[in-house]
C-alpha cells in the first residue's frame, strides 16, 4: 500500500473497529440485563433472534443497495443512525425503567441497519487497496475483530455490573457516532455505480437475481460458497451449541472456565492473523488453504480425542492440565482457522468486480449465516438422545470429508484466482472525495 492508501485504509479500519467494539460490549451486556429484569430463558432467546434474524433476511436487499449507492455514505449514515438509537435508549434508561418491548424493536431496526452496514463496508474494502493488498487488509481486519472479540465481553460485562444496562447504551452510542465521524474522512469514489436505472419492485428481484446468476456462472466462486456454507453447517454449531453443553454439563467446567475456552478460539483467531500477515502472505492459496484446512481438521480430531469419556477420566476433566490442554487446543483451532478464513476472503474479492461485489457478499452472508441455526437446531435435537463425544466425531468426519472433495475436486481460480485490475486511488486521491 502507499502512503495514501495506507492512510484511508486505516481510517476505514479505526471506524470498524470502535463500532464493533460497542457492540461487543452491548452483547455481553443485553442477555445479563434481560436475566436479570425477568429470568427469562426464552426471552434472551428471543433477543438473540432479533440480533440475527433481520440481518439475515435483509442481506440480499442490503446488497442491492450497497451496488446502487456509495458505499461510504450507507457506511458512515448507519453507524449515526444506530448512534442516535442506542443514545435514545440511554437517555431513557437514565430516566426510568425502560422497557423490554422497546429494546427488543429497536434492536430489530438496529439488526437491519447491520445489515445494510455489513454488506456495504465488504464491498468497500476491496475499493480502498490494490488487489494484491487485499490478504494484508483481510488478515488486519480480522485481527482488529479479534481485539474487539476479546476486549469487548470482559468490558462490557465490567461496565453492566457497575454502571448498569444505561451506561452500556451510553457507551455504545459513543462509539458508533465516533466511529461514523471518523468514516466520513475516508476518501472514496463510489466508481462501481453502473447501474443508474430507475428502482422498481421488478429491477430489484433482477439485481437481487443477478447476484445469484453470476456466482453460479463463476465455478471458483461456486465452489467457495457450497464449501463454505455446507462447512458453516456442520462446524459452526459446534461452537455454539455443542462445546457449552459437552464442556459445561457433561465435563463439568465453571462458566468462568469455559470463558477461557471460548477466549481461546478467539486469541488464537488474533495469533493466527498476525503470524498469517508475517509469514504466509505471500504463499498461494492453495498452500494456505490446504494448511488451514489439513490443521484444523487435525485439531478438531484432537478435541474430539480430548473429550472421550475414556480420555476425560483418565486425565481428569476437572483439573487444570485437562482445562489447559482444552485452551490450547481451542487457541491452535482459531489459529489455524484464520489461515483458512482470509485467504477464502480474499479470493472472493479477487473474483468479484465491483459492481456487483455487495450483491456476491450480500448472497455469501445470507447462506453463511442461515447455515447456522438451521445446523444449530439439528445439533439441539441430536444432543437429547446421542452423546456429544460422538457428534463431535461425526461431525469432523463429515468435515473432512468436505474438506478432501474441496480440495481434490476444485479449479485452480478457486484457490488461486487472477488480479483483477488494479485500483485508480491517485484519482481519488486527486478529486479527495468526501
Amino acid at each position: 500500500m502507499n502512503k495514501f492508501e495506507k492512510k484511508n485504509f486505516n481510517i476505514y479500519l479505526i471506524g470498524m473497529f470502535v463500532s464493533l467494539l460497542g457492540t461487543q460490549i452491548q452483547f455481553i451486556a443485553m442477555p445479563l440485563f434481560i436475566l436479570d429484569r425477568t429470568g427469562s430463558g426464552s426471552l434472551t432467546g428471543i433477543f438473540t433472534f432479533l440480533l440475527l434474524f433481520p440481518f439475515i433476511a435483509v442481506t440480499p436487499f442490503a446488497g442491492v443497495i450497497g451496488d446502487r449507492m456509495n458505499r461510504k455514505n450507507i457506511m458512515v449514515n448507519m453507524d449515526l443512525a444506530r448512534g442516535a438509537m442506542v443514545l435514545f435508549l440511554a437517555v431513557y434508561a437514565f430516566t426510568v425503567e425502560i422497557p423490554l418491548m422497546l429494546v427488543f424493536v429497536f434492536q430489530g431496526i438496529i439488526s437491519v441497519m447491520d445489515g445494510f452496514f455489513s454488506s456495504s463496508t465488504s464491498a468497500m474494502r476491496a475499493d480502498l487497496v490494490q488487489p494484491k493488498d487485499y490478504a494484508l487488509t483481510n488478515s488486519r481486519v480480522t485481527a482488529m475483530r479479534s481485539i474487539a472479540g476479546l476486549i469487548g465481553p470482559a468490558v462490557g460485562g465490567m461496565i453492566y455490573a457497575f454502571g448498569g444496562i444505561e451506561v452500556v447504551f451510553l457507551i455504545n452510542a459513543l462509539t458508533f457516532i465516533i466511529s461514523g465521524f471518523a468514516e466520513m474522512f475516508i476518501k472514496y469514489d463510489p466508481d462501481h455505480i453502473k447501474d443508474k436505472e430507475k428502482m422498481t419492485v421488478k429491477k430489484f428481484a433482477s439485481d437481487i437475481k443477478e447476484g445469484f446468476v453470476f456466482i453460479m456462472k463463476q465455478k471458483g466462486l461456486k465452489n467457495l460458497l457450497f464449501f463454505a456454507s455446507f462447512s458453516n453447517f456442520v462446524l459452526s454449531p459446534i461452537m455454539f451449541v455443542l462445546f457449552p453443553f459437552l464442556f459445561k454439563e457433561i465435563i463439568g467446567f465453571s462458566g468462568a472456565k469455559f470463558g477461557f475456552v471460548q477466549a481461546g478460539f478467539t486469541a488464537g483467531a488474533l495469533i493466527g492473523s498476525i503470524i498469517f500477515s508475517k509469514f504466509l502472505i505471500n504463499k498461494s492459496g492453495k498452500t494456505n488453504m490446504t494448511l488451514g484446512l489439513g490443521l484444523q481438521m487435525l485439531v478438531g480430531f484432537a478435541i474430539g480425542y480430548f473429550v472421550l469419556p475414556a480420555t476425560v477420566n483418565m486425565i481428569g476433566g476437572t483439573t487444570w492440565l485437562y482445562f489447559g490442554l482444552i485452551v490450547a487446543t481451542m487457541v491452535s483451532w482459531g489459529i489455524f482457522n484464520i489461515w483458512l478464513n482470509i485467504p477464502l476472503q480474499t479470493n472472493i474479492q479477487k473474483m468479484a468486480p465491483s459492481y456487483i461485489r455487495s450483491r456476491v457478499f450480500s448472497v455469501l452472508e445470507l447462506i453463511f449465516q442461515g447455515a447456522v441455526p438451521i445446523g444449530s437446531v439439528i445439533y439441539g435435537f441430536m444432543l437429547d438422545s446421542i452423546e456429544p463425544h460422538k457428534i463431535l466425531l461425526g461431525a469432523m468426519g463429515i468435515g473432512l470429508v468436505l474438506a478432501l472433495i474441496f480440495l481434490f475436486t476444485s479449479p485452480k481460480e478457486t484457490f488461486d484466482p487472477e488480479l483483477p485490475e488494479e485500483v485508480n486511488t491517485s484519482n481519488i486521491k486527486e478529486k479527495e472525495l468526501a
